[in-house]
């Protein structure tokens, strides 16, 4: 694989790891909101409403890794696994870095 099909490939995969991150929190939303509103017996919510809770929820948890995942200490990307991390003397590289430097 070439890197600039690995990096999209792991762009791809990041994005679906965070879709369903926001899915799976958004559904503990819920869950909490119906169990501290027993009383109410629909579950009626705007759509648009829910497309912008949606996106806003992308947009905390991007802030969120943006604040607290390592960082490729060549080209800044995010390294969220250690599948993503080649350790090269205490220096954290990402997989794409790390291939680039390797002699062919």
């Amino acid at each position: 694989m070439t890197s600039d099909t690995t990096d999209r490939f792991t762009n791809l995969v990041d994005e679906a790891r965070s879709e369903d991150a926001v899915e799976v929190a958004i559904e503990a939303f819920w869950a909490v909101v119906v169990e501290k509103y027993p009383e109410i017996k629909s579950g009626d919510f705007d759509p648009w409403m829910e497309h912008l809770m949606i996106q806003q929820a992308g947009e905390w948890l991007e802030h969120w890794l943006d604040c607290n995942a390592d960082r490729c200490e060549d080209c800044g990307k995010k390294i969220l696994s250690v599948k993503d991390a080649c350790f090269e003397m205490a220096n954290m590289t990402c997989v794409s870095c790390f291939s680039k430097k390797q002699p062919v």
